[in-house]
């Protein structure tokens, strides 16, 4: 495989990973799906969102941007269930 094959065959897969990446992308007024850690592309601004947020504009710069998970967290509710299932 020649050089200019291999850049071509890196430039698919780049391009396939973005797509996969903006088609579950979470941005500003989407409703938050998961509990946790959230950080904006644009700023870095690290955020709890939960459950029944919406994903807000930047805290830093106030524009619209994707939300990245950080971390996944934990409710209380379900921290209770599991120390109830393990006594």
């Amino acid at each position: 495989m020649d050089l200019a094959s291999m850049e071509t065959c890196v430039r698919t897969v780049e391009n396939q990973e973005s797509k996969a990446q903006r088609e579950t992308a979470m941005t500003t007024g989407q409703d938050v799906r998961e509990l946790g850690l959230y950080m904006s592309n644009c700023c870095n601004a690290e955020v709890i969102f939960g459950v029944s947020d919406c994903f807000s504009r930047c805290p830093n710069c106030e524009g619209l941007c994707r939300w990245d998970l950080e971390e996944e967290l934990i409710s209380w509710e379900q921290l209770q269930e599991e120390e109830v299932e393990a006594a």
